[in-house]
């Protein structure tokens, strides 16, 4: 549950008060970064990240339910802006790269092939999630 004081905050960002909005940001500001911090790689990626999870808990601060605590579901938003961010930053390759793989195409590869794929990718994910944060850390910068 929310405390009386981020009650309060809530209700006015949601009328569109604008110093709701810059209470709540530093309130939870430090506590989110640190966060995203222990999963993004420099200074400029995390700021980045930080702004996009603040954008988005802004947008949906409709949807938030007073039956859960405010720091949990900002939380949960920042993990996700992290998880994002890293699955489309796996998908981005240089056109350098991508020029010299495609003189050496191999067989495009078959259902069940791509489904092995898939799984080794969760399990590698879900692995180092589990890791504890100095090493998750470590294992996401490489």
């Amino acid at each position: 549950m929310p405390t009386a004081e981020e009650h309060n905050s809530i209700h006015r960002a949601l009328a569109k008060d604008e110093d709701a909005y810059r209470e709540l940001y530093r309130q939870h500001h430090g506590r989110i970064r640190a966060i995203i911090a222990q999963r993004a790689k420099d200074h400029d990626e995390i700021d980045d990240l930080v702004q996009v999870c603040f954008i988005r808990k802004f947008k949906s601060l409709k949807n938030f339910r007073d039956d859960a605590a405010f720091s949990t579901w900002l939380t949960r938003i920042a993990l996700n802006v992290c998880i994002t961010h890293h699955q489309n930053r796996r998908t981005m390759l240089p056109e350098s790269v991508l020029e010299s793989e495609s003189r050496n195409l191999p067989a495009p590869p078959n259902a069940e092939d791509e489904l092995d794929t898939k799984e080794r990718w969760d399990s590698l994910l879900s692995g180092i999630e589990q890791l504890p944060p100095r090493y998750r850390n470590v294992m996401w910068m490489h």
